[in-house]
Parts: structure tokens; C-alpha cells; sequence
């Protein structure tokens, strides 16, 4: 499997504090079954804006460190850039990075807000030959009450990216039920472990692919997990297709 979403390059933001925590992480995702995995940092946050220099140098340092250790586990360029402004200058100015040199975007929203300028951003994004690929939308408050901009943000063509810890219920019982909305509506069409370390948030993508198994099938779970990550990394369209379209409605009717 390929993990589109792990914080795990050390003393960069809130991932982990040291090189050996870092591999311990990498070395836990790869007996997971993970193969390669997006080394995300925040980026255009209050909080956390890691600049592309220590980005570049700390990645490169990991990766030697990790071959030292005979890790296999493949890393990947990206940052998880909060949507605000500044986000598409950014990128063409290259201090935001895409996820692997590909079109596609790590876009994050606020957990409490849903920023008035959201679709003008990402319409600013589209004009400039970038796709959204919106990280772990379940969390957001706003979205668990506004089925009409989950619409939208359908109609604007962003590919959803949940997090393990949501579909598996670790940040409670709406976000977990909000993620499986978000699947079945086909906004969500791949899940990231979304971990920042070991202890906290480990990597269980393993767990995530039985679930989706059990739930929407063999041939689904697979797409999910594998084949949207790789055409993500491939820069292709992703079809954002709705599961059970009956439950979407549903989910609607109850939610404007």
C-alpha cells in the first residue's frame, strides 16, 4: 500500500522529535504492508510553516538514514498546505510543495471554520493547472452540517483524502460516521494513515483495507487503497464516484 499522508519527518512540526523516532515510524508502516509513503509537513499554518530548505534537507537526511537501517519503504515529497491566502502563490513560486511533483495538492481545511474564500482559492488553484487532493475533510465541523458544500466541493473536482484514525473510529463516533458519508457520497476515495508518530495515531492501514473490505467489497477496497494513491502519484483524474448513492441522499435531506 502507499500512505498518502504521515507526518513523520523529525523536528519539523508535530511529527516526531528525533531521526529515531522517525524510523521506528517507517519501520512500523512498512511491516504494516506500506511501500511508499507522502512525508508531509504543515505548511501556510498559524502554527507550523516548514520552509522548503529544511523540508529538503531533513528528507534527504531521513532517507539516507533509513537506507542505513535497511528500511525499504519508499519517501515522498509533499506538504499539507492549510488553504488561506498566499496557498497558490506558493506553489508557483515553489515554497509550497506539491505531492511528488504531480499536479495534486495536500490542501487542508480548519477543523472549527470553513474559510468564506475556499472555492475562490481553489477555483485560483484550478486556473493554475493544480487538482486538490483535500486532506482529511471528515474533521472539519463545518462539513458534518453542510451537505451542501460537501456538494460543492465535489462539483469543484477535489479528491478527499480521510484519515485511518476517523475511519476507525479513534476520533469518535461522528468524525467515523462523517468518513463513511464522505466515502459512500465519493468525496473520500483513498484513506492516509494521518499519523504523527508511534505511540500517537499509529499506522494501521492494514485495519483500514479489512474495513473497507467488509464494507464495500473486494474490487472497491482495492481501488481505494491502492489504485487511486497510485493514479494520485501518476498525476491522473481521479473519478469521484458516489458507493450508495440512497445513503448519500439520505444524509443530505438530513444534514440542510
Amino acid at each position: 500500500m502507499i500512505d498518502l499522508h504521515a507526518h513523520v519527518l523529525p523536528d519539523l512540526d508535530d511529527g516526531p522529535r528525533t531521526s529515531e523516532e522517525s524510523v521506528a515510524f517507517v519501520r512500523r508502516a512498512e511491516q504494516d504492508g506500506i511501500h511508499a509513503l507522502a512525508a508531509v509537513v504543515h505548511a501556510n499554518d498559524a502554527r507550523f510553516n516548514v520552509p522548503k530548505d529544511p523540508y529538503d534537507q531533513t528528507f534527504g537526511e531521513l532517507e539516507r538514514t533509513l537506507q542505513e537501517h535497511g528500511v525499504r519503504v519508499r519517501l515522498i515529497r509533499a506538504m499539507e498546505v492549510r488553504i488561506g491566502p498566499g496557498l497558490v502563490e506558493g506553489l508557483l513560486e515553489g515554497r509550497f510543495l506539491p505531492l511528488a511533483d504531480t499536479h495534486y495538492v495536500c490542501v487542508e481545511l480548519p477543523t472549527n471554520d470553513f474559510p468564506i474564500d475556499t472555492f475562490e482559492i481553489i477555483d485560483h488553484l484550478s486556473l493554475a493547472g493544480f487538482r486538490v487532493a483535500l486532506m482529511h475533510p471528515e474533521t472539519s465541523r463545518t462539513l458534518r452540517h453542510r451537505a451542501d458544500l460537501v456538494e460543492r466541493l465535489m462539483a469543484s473536482g477535489a479528491a478527499g483524502i480521510a484519515s485511518a484514525g476517523s475511519v476507525l473510529g479513534q476520533l469518535g463516533p461522528e468524525v467515523e460516521r462523517l468518513s463513511m458519508d464522505l466515502m459512500e457520497a465519493g468525496l473520500v476515495q483513498t484513506v492516509g494513515s494521518g499519523t504523527h508518530s508511534v505511540n500517537r495515531r499509529p499506522v494501521r492501514l492494514s485495519a483500514v483495507r479489512e474495513l473497507l473490505y467488509r464494507r464495500f467489497g473486494e474490487l472497491e477496497a482495492e481501488w481505494m487503497m491502492e489504485e487511486v494513491p497510485r493514479r494520485l502519484l501518476s498525476d491522473l483524474p481521479i473519478e469521484l464516484r458516489a458507493r450508495k448513492p440512497l445513503g448519500w441522499q439520505r444524509w443530505v435531506a438530513g444534514r440542510r
